[in-house]
């Protein structure tokens, strides 16, 4: 190899690696989880029985609530934002995820929903645990 295709090489990569990853970990865009199911009966049950571990509030965006269940690297879920009610929202990324916890009141948890009635299950109001 000449020396030339070398730096020439060695040049190219100094640019594009630190531009890769500037662009790829941006913290003035993050996104939401890719892989996210939309599956709020799943997120809801997880709450009420507890046998999956902890659910994790990880942020949110203008249309969905994304939670993770049983751990900080567990499946991602998001839940349309209507479906449920937070103590304290943010956006993905720019928060710092909590464990949530169904809110109860008088011993009976409380749903409330602003979907359009048999739209989703409704989560309803959520604690921090």
């Amino acid at each position: 190899m000449s020396q030339q295709y070398r730096r020439a090489l060695f040049i190219g990569a100094a640019v594009a690696v630190p531009l890769f990853l500037v662009a790829c970990g941006s913290p003035g865009s993050p996104q939401p989880p890719i892989n996210a199911t939309e599956d709020s009966l799943t997120v809801w049950i997880a709450l009420l029985k507890g046998f999956s571990g902890d659910v994790i509030y990880v942020g949110s965006d203008d249309a969905h609530a994304y939670f993770r269940i049983g751990s900080f690297s567990g499946p991602d879920y998001k839940v349309p934002a209507c479906a449920v009610r937070l103590p304290e929202k943010f956006p993905v990324g720019h928060g710092k995820p909590y464990v949530v916890r169904l809110h109860v009141e008088h011993g009976e948890d409380r749903v409330v929903s602003d979907c359009a009635k048999n739209e989703v299950q409704p989560i309803g109001q959520l604690d921090r645990k």
